[in-house]
């Protein structure tokens, strides 16, 4: 957590903007919303402003009815919608998906060889990485996770290219097997790079 600058979001009662490209049904907004918040702990704040953008209208569907369940909380039911919007649109042409911020202080980007179908696609995920990096603020973070070692070596060769620095790659101990597949599994590295 210590990567996130969490403290300093904290210390200052600082807005947080989050742009999650290619969310899908975004499982992780009330995490990241409640991470990033300077209320209670484990209580999405409303300092925090997620925005997550697909093109997959089904998904985008789902993630807005599941930021409106309802969480628990020390026995308080709570919702993260008023703080979440989640848009139709292609990620790798942000210029054309209205309601977008120009920057945000935490871009995350789950999965690249999936949502920019598979690694025939090399020119798509780097156009996407292009533009996570464009609407990354000057002290903003970059979150990337990858499904297999491969993908997280391209994805780090990619951000060296760019105007980023990587803070660490590593594995992740908490990732989950992909079903009948070997050596994938989901969130298996974590990367997180920043603005040079």
């Amino acid at each position: 957590s210590h990567f996130f600058g969490k403290a300093d979001f904290q210390r200052s009662k600082r807005s947080v903007t989050i742009l999650n490209l290619a969310c899908g049904i975004c499982e992780e907004a009330r995490t990241m919303c409640s991470f990033f918040s300077t209320g209670v702990y484990g209580m999405p704040g409303t300092n925090v402003e997620l925005v997550g953008v697909d093109n997959d209208e089904l998904a985008i569907h789902r993630a807005r009815l599941l930021s409106k369940q309802p969480g628990v909380f020390e026995n308080q039911s709570f919702l993260i919608a008023a703080n979440c919007r989640f848009l139709v649109g292609d990620v790798g042409h942000l210029e054309t998906v209205d309601g977008i911020p120009d920057k945000a202080d935490i871009v995350v980007l789950r999965h690249q060889f999936l949502l920019a179908d598979a690694l025939e696609n090399k020119d798509g995920w780097k156009k996407i990485i292009a533009e996570a990096v464009n609407r990354l603020s000057d002290k903003g973070y970059l979150l990337l996770t990858s499904f297999t070692d491969q993908e997280r070596q391209l994805v780090e060769a990619e951000l060296s290219s760019l105007e980023v620095q990587i803070l660490i790659s590593a594995k992740n101990p908490f990732s989950l097997p992909y079903p009948g597949r070997v050596g994938v599994a989901f969130d298996q590295s974590v990367a997180v790079a920043q603005k040079r």
